[in-house]
């Protein structure tokens, strides 16, 4: 059977230990939705660089990850000790590793005129994949509030993480607008919560939760 195709954007590569893992936003993803936040993928079976693109290949999907796509500010999240590790890994032939490597040196604030050749072609690439990244958000945004145009006084949700929720698209009087889902950790039980204040630009206020496990 043939794998699933999926396109990555604002995606980061990691290893650690030996097992590597890739995070990011899929354009339409087989099993978790359409522009989606996948935390975790399975296990790499084999990857390649193919014209500024990663093929990430895992046991039943291939995620195209274009340079353009990766993430500006990779690795908030990983100590500069183990950054610093894996900017090292800047002289292995496994093109996998070459790009972790540019990212980590990227989170490193690494200047442009000391940067090697991997992560000067991320940063040139970036430049235009921000601005296609930005006008897919528009386009997004403007194609969900077409939607909830349509309906009197209602709230839309495209629902592609129970768990984690997806944007809530509100059309309440004249007011129409974009809130993003939050976690809420309850005592009993934890709620995926859409909240939002009036403002003297937008008087409307949301206050809107599920309970995913209910």
């Amino acid at each position: 059977m043939e794998k699933a195709k999926v396109t990555m954007r604002n995606w980061e590569p990691y290893v650690y230990d030996g097992e590597y893992n890739l995070s990011g936003t899929a354009d339409v993803h087989p099993r978790l939705g359409r522009n989606v936040y996948v935390a975790t993928t399975s296990t790499l079976v084999k990857a390649s660089l193919e014209e500024d693109v990663l093929i990430y290949e895992t046991r039943n999907t291939v995620y195209h990850c274009p340079l353009k796509y990766m993430m500006v500010s990779p690795y908030g999240n990983v100590v500069q000790e183990y950054r610093e590790e894996l900017a090292r890994l800047d002289t292995s032939e496994n093109a996998l590793d070459r790009i972790i490597a540019a990212a980590a040196k990227m989170s490193l604030g690494e200047p442009e005129d000391t940067a090697d050749e991997m992560v000067r072609k991320i940063r040139a690439l970036q430049e235009t994949g921000q601005q296609e990244i930005a006008q897919m958000e528009e386009q997004e945004k403007q194609r969900l509030i077409e939607i909830a145009g349509k309906y009197e006084d209602c709230v839309y949700i495209e629902v592609s993480s129970v768990h984690s929720g997806s944007k809530l698209v509100y059309h309440l009087g004249d007011a129409v607008g974009i809130v993003n889902p939050g976690v809420h950790i309850g005592m009993f039980q934890d709620s995926v919560l859409y909240m939002k204040y009036a403002t003297e630009e937008d008087p409307c206020a949301l206050d809107f939760r599920y309970f995913p496990k209910e």
